[in-house]
């Protein structure tokens, strides 16, 4: 792990401008304490840690990644979202073994498998392959005590002695089959076939001149064996003067304290990478004695500089344990302590360190890179992690500045976005932000968009050239209108204004007057009385429509009394225009939203005069013999 983060926070690649840390805990071989922990991590429950002023809180993290966990429940996306692992599940070992099981004809095994997590999820799976494929059958089905208590071993050992199942597939560890094997040497049990499972393939321990004739020719299924490059070099290179102030630089590492549940300090023999006591619920591990010990939440047990700092200098803590952590190992090496010595362990004749030892002369099992598995497997995690967490700050698209909003591409990951401006009065003043704020009435958008000011008055203005233009033409629609209103008093007792109804024309005439004048109202300086207008204007709209439907429903009517068809096309024409008017007022800004609502007045006015009164006016004027009472009855005869 401290060679992976190492060899990251050295690529400039791979997360520019962030340097990688990292901490550690022993969990006393419990997955209970791992995927507790983890997930307490995971949900920010850690106590907050502090290493300088500027990186201070809760450690922050991505997901779990396993290098080591294969139950194959971790695969269920919906219950463990954020779980990855570099080890296959479970389910795929023991598709393994069903297809070497098949393809050696082995019908009748036997089957071993530790009682946690890993034994008792994959030994049903493969119990089940087997049923299911009818690739054999099982003679029996043990599981190996986890304090492999002498008396489940001795019978357990001794079911395998009377089975005639020469075929033993072993779901354990390495520790476990050791003591398992001293009961099979005990009872001299031979001629079995061991299948192995990646907990002990490869594990030194049984690889001996005792147990070799019980194991020979073992078969077995283990983890992809990976070259690191530089390993060895990077921990020849570990000297216990190269960390203190360099801690950064050698380990990368954070550590930050807790106090969840009680403290408890393992007695074992020196170990690298090592100086955290294990956090754990009481009981019997195999190898190590866990013992309880006085919570401190300040401080870990036997640590005279945590204790010193009880509130938390720790980059300083994090400096001494890291030195602890490299001399212990030193010392457990060349069998030699660090001054200030004991004078019983001068007397005795043993060893001084001096700090020019040579790791590289020391034989040392540590240094051996020629079998990374397990190892090869936290490498990829650490990795994972890495990529992960540059591909989070990699960005697909640059932030959106305020005045814009966030709009995710169809199809593409969630941090490639196109930045959209926000909307004429609505604003955003903050960076990536998904929505814009629409402003209150009084107030409108600034230009860029970030923030509300008061309304600037705009107007239509006599003056300007657009002003000038409706004003004539709304004069010209109301000269019409008063010459056409002229025109049927003069001829009022004529057959075509009197069968017209004179004073609804009289009326209609005036109206349409007074609509031309109306559209005034829009140019100049705005006062309040022009929306009690707004709303007259839409009661006119009301009456339209229903003039409409009422000449919809007459256009059959005989005679020529019937105006129904003149009706229905001023009508049309009516609204025509302001159902057109809608979507152009809305889209239209500030002062050419005026504009629109003149030109839908003055042309709906037109229409209305036009359609009505424009083929009434030139039977007046210009077909006077038209105007009779015959001609309006039908009755008039050509010669």
């Amino acid at each position: 792990m401290a060679f992976a983060v190492n060899e990251i926070n050295r690529n400039p690649s791979l997360l520019p401008n962030v340097t990688l840390g990292y901490s550690y805990y022993d969990t006393c071989y419990s997955l209970d304490i791992a995927f507790r922990e983890a997930l307490s991590m995971m949900s920010g429950r850690e106590q907050q840690f502090q290493l300088k002023e500027s990186c201070a809180g809760p450690p922050p993290t991505l997901g779990i990644v396993s290098y080591y966990a294969t139950c194959s429940c971790l695969s269920d996306r919906d219950k463990f979202p954020s779980v990855f692992r570099t080890s296959p599940s479970a389910a795929f070992e023991m598709q393994a073994f069903l297809r070497l099981i098949r393809h050696f004809g082995w019908t009748w095994v036997g089957v071993l498998f530790i009682d946690d997590y890993y034994g008792n999820d994959a030994a049903p799976i493969f119990r089940d392959l087997v049923a299911q494929t009818g690739s054999g059958c099982i003679s029996y089905f043990e599981a190996l005590p986890w304090d492999s208590d002498p008396a489940q071993l001795r019978r357990i050992v001794t079911v395998m002695k009377r089975s005639t199942a020469r075929v033993v597939i072993a779901l354990v560890y390495g520790i476990h089959v050791v003591h398992l094997m001293e009961e099979v040497v005990k009872q001299n049990v031979t001629g079995l076939q061991w299948v192995s499972g990646v907990g002990w393939t490869t594990d030194p321990k049984l690889q001996t001149p005792k147990y070799m004739p019980f194991l020979e020719g073992t078969i077995g299924v283990a983890f992809r064996r990976g070259d690191l490059p530089g390993l060895k070099e990077f921990m020849l290179n570990l000297h216990p003067d190269n960390v203190p102030g360099t801690e950064e630089k050698l380990f990368g590492f954070a550590q930050y304290p807790t106090s969840l549940h009680s403290r408890l300090t393992c007695k074992a023999k020196p170990c690298f990478f090592h100086p955290a006591p294990c956090r754990y619920d009481l009981r019997a591990r195999v190898g190590r004695e866990c013992l309880p010990v006085k919570p401190d939440p300040g401080a870990w047990l036997g640590d005279p500089e945590a204790q010193s700092h009880p509130h938390g200098d720790h980059a300083v803590i994090t400096a001494h344990r890291a030195e602890r952590a490299v001399k212990n190992y030193w010392e457990y090496t060349f069998q030699c302590k660090f001054a200030p010595v004991p004078s019983e362990w001068v007397d005795s004749g043993r060893k001084v360190c001096t700090g020019k030892e040579d790791l590289g002369m020391s034989g040392s099992a540590l240094f051996d890179v020629s079998d990374l598995r397990k190892e090869y497997n936290v490498y990829k995690a650490v990795y994972a992690l890495a990529h992960g967490l540059h591909d989070m700050l990699q960005l697909c698209s640059e932030s959106c500045s305020p005045g814009t909003r966030k709009a995710t591409r169809k199809g593409e990951p969630v941090c490639c976005f196109d930045c959209i401006p926000c909307s004429d009065g609505e604003i955003n003043n903050e960076t990536d932000a998904t929505e814009c704020t629409s402003c209150t009435v009084e107030f409108w958008s600034n230009p860029q968009r970030d923030r509300c000011v008061p309304k600037l008055l705009e107007y239509l203005s006599y003056h300007e050239a657009l002003g000038i233009a409706l004003t004539t033409i709304s004069l010209i629609g109301t000269f019409i209108s008063a010459i056409v209103l002229g025109i049927f008093i003069y001829h009022r007792s004529t057959p075509m204004v009197r069968a017209n109804n004179s004073e609804l024309s009289f009326l209609l005439l005036l109206s349409l007057k007074l609509c031309f004048l109306c559209s005034l109202l829009f140019i100049g300086r705005p006062v309040l009385w022009t929306f009690g207008f707004g709303v007259l204007l839409g009661y006119i709209g009301l009456l339209a429509l229903l003039s409409f439907l009422l000449a919809f429903m007459a256009r059959n009517l005989p005679g020529n009394f019937n105006e129904a068809k003149l009706i229905t096309f001023s009508m049309l024409i009516f609204c025509a225009v302001w159902v057109a008017f809608i979507p152009a007022y809305i889209s239209s800004p500030g002062k050419y939203a005026d504009v629109v609502e003149v030109f839908a007045i003055l042309a709906s006015s037109f229409g209305l005069l036009m359609s009505i009164f424009g083929p009434k006016c030139y039977t007046i004027l210009l077909r006077p013999e038209k105007n009779t009472k015959k001609a309006l009855m039908g009755r008039d005869t050509k010669t």
